[in-house]
C-alpha cells in the first residue's frame, strides 16, 4: 500500500503523511519490512512520493515507528557503536563549518545533509534488525518493483537517444542504479533460495538486467555483474572451491549475457552504449572532463582545506562554470565529497565506505544475508565512480546496514 501511493506522483502533503504513519504502525512488530521499504524507495528518493531527503518523509515515520516498537515490544538496551556516533558528529560538524564557508550558502542543502546523517545514525546504532527478515522482505519488494517499473515503461517511459527511462522525471542512471541495487538483491535470493521459488528469483533477476540493459547506464551494468562476481568469488573461496565456482560464474555470466544482448537486438535498441572497447578509444565519458577541471579548480581555490558547501546544488554550480555541458554534479562520489566538505569529508567518507565494507565481510561468515549487503555496497561504491551519492540519502541508509551490529537474534539471546 506504502508503495502504491508512493508511485501516485503526487505532492506529498499532511494527508499522505498521516496515511503513511497509519499504515507504517502495521510494521510495528516487522519493522525490517518498513526498513526494506525505506530502503529500496531511497534508491530514487526523488521519484516516490514521501521519500525525499526531508523531516516530513518515510524515514521520520520510520524513527517514530522504531520508537514504537522499542518501549512496547522490544526489550532490548541501545548500545550505540560510539565511534560511528562520534564520526558522523564530526562529520555534520564539517558541514555546518563548509556552509558557513560557502559562496552559496545552500541551506536546503545543509539542512538535507544534516538530515541523512542523523537518520544513518538511527540505523546504524539504534535499530535492532533480524537481518534474514530484512533481506528476505528486500527480495520480495524488489520483486513487486521490478514488475512495477516494467508496467511503467509503455505508461510513462520515455526514450532519449536510446535511453529508456521509467519516466521523463527520472534520471537513466539513476534508474539503472536502483535496477542494479535490486538485480543483486535478487540474484543472491536465488542462490542462497532452496525452495520452489528459486527459478522464480532467477526470473526477476534477468528481468532486472533487463532494465539496466535499458536504462543504458553503462556504470550500472558493470557494477552489478562485478557485485555479484566478486561476492561469489568470496564465497567459493571460503568454501574451498573456488576453481569450480569460478567456472560456473563465468557459463552463467556468458550465458545470460548472450540471452540478454539477443532480446535486445531482436527489439532494435541500440546497444552501441555498452562498446566498452570503442569508448576507451574515444578517450572515455564526458566525465572525464568533469574531474580534469573540478580537481584542480578545488585546489587552487583552497576548497580543500574545508569545501564549498554540502548539497549537490553547490556541485552543479560549480560544475557549470567549469565545464560547457548541462550537469547536474561531479559525477564522483569520492570527488563530491573532497569538494563540498574538503579533505576532512573525503576521508571520513572513505573510512566509512572501508569500515562497512569490513564489517559485513567479517559478518557474512556467520550470517549470509549479509553477503547480499556486501554485494549492494559493492555495486553503490561502483556506480559511485561515476555519479554522485554523497548526499543521497540511500548511501548513507547502506552504510549503516553494512555496519549496523544490533542483529536481533543476537540480543534476545
Amino acid at each position: 500500500m506504502i508503495i502504491g501511493l508512493s508511485f501516485l506522483g503526487i505532492k506529498l502533503n499532511m494527508l499522505i503523511l498521516i496515511l503513511y504513519f497509519i499504515l507504517g504502525i502495521f510494521f510495528v512488530k516487522k519493522i525490517e519490512r518498513l526498513l526494506s521499504i525505506v530502503t529500496l524507495t531511497a534508491t530514487i528518493a526523488y521519484f516516490f512520493v514521501g521519500a525525499d531527503e526531508s523531516i516530513y518523509s518515510l524515514y521520520s515515520i520510520f524513527c517514530i515507528i522504531l520508537l514504537l516498537q522499542s518501549f512496547l515490544f522490544l526489550k532490548t538496551k541501545w548500545k550505540p557503536d560510539y565511534k560511528d556516533l562520534v564520526l558522523k558528529c564530526l562529520l555534520i560538524v564539517l558541514s555546518v563549518f563548509s556552509y558557513s564557508k560557502s559562496p552559496f550558502v545552500y541551506t536546503n542543502g545543509l539542512y538535507e545533509f544534516i538530515f541523512i546523517i542523523m537518520f544513518s545514525i538511527i540505523i546504524a546504532n539504534f535499530t535492532t534488525i533480524d537481518f534474514s527478515e530484512f533481506i528476505k522482505s528486500l527480495s520480495y519488494l524488489s520483486c513487486v518493483l521490478i514488475v512495477c517499473f516494467f508496467f511503467m515503461l509503455p505508461i510513462t517511459g520515455v526514450s532519449i537517444e536510446g535511453r529508456i527511462r521509467i519516466s521523463a522525471a527520472v534520471n537513466s542512471n539513476t534508474s539503472g542504479m536502483a535496477c542494479a541495487q535490486m538485480g543483486i538483491i535478487t540474484f543472491f535470493s536465488y542462490f542462497f533460495h532452496k525452495g520452489k521459488e528459486k527459478k522464480i528469483k532467477l526470473f526477476f533477476f534477468i528481468l532486472a538486467g533487463v532494465l539496466v540493459l535499458l536504462s543504458g547506464s553503462r556504470t550500472s551494468l558493470f557494477a552489478m555483474i562485478s557485485s555479484i562476481g566478486v561476492v561469489l568469488i568470496i564465497i567459493a573461496h571460503r568454501r574451498g572451491n573456488i576453481s569450480k565456482k569460478a567456472r560456473k560464474l563465468i557459463m552463467f555470466s556468458m550465458i545470460i549475457g548472450v540471452f540478454l544482448i539477443a532480446i535486445l537486438i531482436n527489439s532494435g535498441i541500440d546497444l552501441s552504449r555498452y562498446n566498452y572497447v570503442e569508448l576507451l578509444k574515444g578517450g572515455g565519458t564526458n566525465r572525464f572532463t568533469i574531474y580534469s577541471a573540478i580537481i584542480p579548480y578545488i585546489i587552487i581555490n583552497k576548497y580543500w582545506k574545508y569545501g564549498y558547501g554540502p548539497g549537490h546544488e553547490c556541485s552543479r554550480i560549480i560544475v557549470s562554470k567549469l565545464v560547457s555541458r548541462d550537469y547536474a554534479h561531479t559525477h564522483n562520489l569520492f570527488i563530491e565529497s573532497f569538494g563540498e566538505l574538503g579533505i576532512g569529508g573525503l576521508f571520513l567518507l572513505i573510512f566509512f565506505v572501508i569500515r562497512a565494507f569490513k564489517t559485513s565481510y567479517q559478518r557474512s561468515r556467520i550470517s549470509h544475508e549479509r553477503y547480499t549487503l556486501l554485494g549492494m555496497l559493492i555495486g553503490l561504491i561502483i556506480c559511485g565512480l561515476a555519479e554522485s551519492y554523497f548526499c543521497d540519502i540511500y548511501l548513507w541508509i547502506l552504510l549503516s546496514l553494512c555496519t549496523n551490529k544490533r542483529e536481533r537474534k543476537e540480543l534476545l539471546e
